[in-house]
């Protein structure tokens, strides 16, 4: 079972590998970091045991099940990122038994899951793109492929909007219709069926969105998410199984995130703000002997969430004030600098 990343480097996974390319370089990786590209994952030979052939030999069909479970549950991994992974093993998937070593001079030893977890980053183009079109945005194709269904969200705090469109053609442009209140429950409705409509399993698309619900559906801002055409997937992601399954399918759920015309301005007079905050807060240091106390990054700033460095250095370009986009770039500094 192996998996190649072309375009990108995979940086985590479970459970452990035969081998990987590159191999990690420990005096590199923590100064100059891994050059992205040629990254593979191999995990050799891979068992899958059907939950079924676990059954004890017991009569009554509710204690069999119980003991099942509990036989089951004992042989997954329990660690700190259970939370954001244990919504997978929801799902009526076959144990995954692999061999291997948890580290360097580790001997060999079985590890059970009910899926191969891998992730990793990339530098490609995917040929989708999103943009805003006065009030409207519009979803542009340039792949040669349909995308099959598309789905514009907006969260500011506990309000939440969507709209969807059911398919862009190979080599078309459309505009999301105006953006609708839904709840919580009728948007995770509405990707579940988009991931059913794709050809998971409805335990398979429940899961999924179970995994990554906070942050599609809980972070602020506005984003798109779209099902990834699968020649695509299998092109930045080559998947390898021998022998080869009557049947692979694989779901991969594209994610942009746009900022409006008015977000951009926010953005740009948060910064604008910043600059007079940190000339106030340098000026109170040094009477007081607190030189070198460090400047919090401004809490209008922070609530972009994992946006905010993306939508400084879209200031940092777009600003006609050198003082702003300075300033843009010394936040985007201090965002460098925080704890990963």
């Amino acid at each position: 079972m192996r998996v190649d990343f072309p375009q990108g480097l995979l940086t985590e996974f479970y459970p452990p590998v035969r081998n990987m390319l590159p191999p990690i370089d420990n005096e590199k990786i923590f100064v100059e970091g891994e050059a992205i590209g040629n990254s593979r994952l191999n995990w050799g030979k891979v068992d899958l045991i059907p939950t079924a052939q676990l059954l004890p030999q017991v009569q009554n069909a509710s204690l069999r099940e119980t003991l099942t479970a509990n036989m089951v549950e004992g042989l997954l991994p329990h660690a700190a990122n259970e939370q954001h992974y244990a919504a997978a093993r929801e799902t009526d998937a076959a144990l995954v038994h692999v061999r291997g070593t948890a580290g360097l001079n580790s001997p060999q030893q079985s590890f059970f899951e009910k899926f191969l977890c891998y992730r990793g980053v990339g530098k490609f183009q995917l040929p989708v793109n999103a943009r805003f079109d006065s009030d409207h945005v519009i979803i542009s194709n340039d792949g040669a492929l349909p995308l099959n269904s598309a789905i514009m969200i907006h969260v500011d705090g506990e309000d939440l909007l969507a709209t969807s469109i059911d398919q862009v053609a190979a080599g078309r442009s459309l505009k999301f219709d105006n953006l609708q209140p839904m709840t919580a429950q009728q948007l995770v409705e509405l990707v579940q069926q988009c991931l059913i409509d794709e050809g998971l399993y409805a335990k398979e698309a429940t899961a999924m969105v179970k995994t990554w619900q906070q942050s599609w559906f809980t972070e602020n801002g506005t984003r798109v998410l779209y099902m990834v055409p699968g020649p695509t997937t299998d092109e930045l992601l080559p998947l390898y199984v021998t022998p080869r399954p009557k049947q692979m399918l694989r779901v991969l759920v594209g994610r942009m995130e746009i900022m409006s015309p008015a977000d951009e301005q926010r953005m740009i007079e948060a910064v604008a703000a910043s600059v007079k905050t940190r000339a106030e807060h340098n000026a109170l240091a040094v009477p007081k002997g607190k030189q070198g106390t460090p400047y919090e990054i401004p809490a209008s700033v922070r609530e972009y969430g994992r946006m905010a460095e993306p939508a400084l250095v879209r200031v940092s370009k777009i600003s006609k004030d050198p003082t702003v986009r300075r300033e843009a770039q010394m936040l985007i500094a201090q965002y460098q600098r925080l704890p990963k």
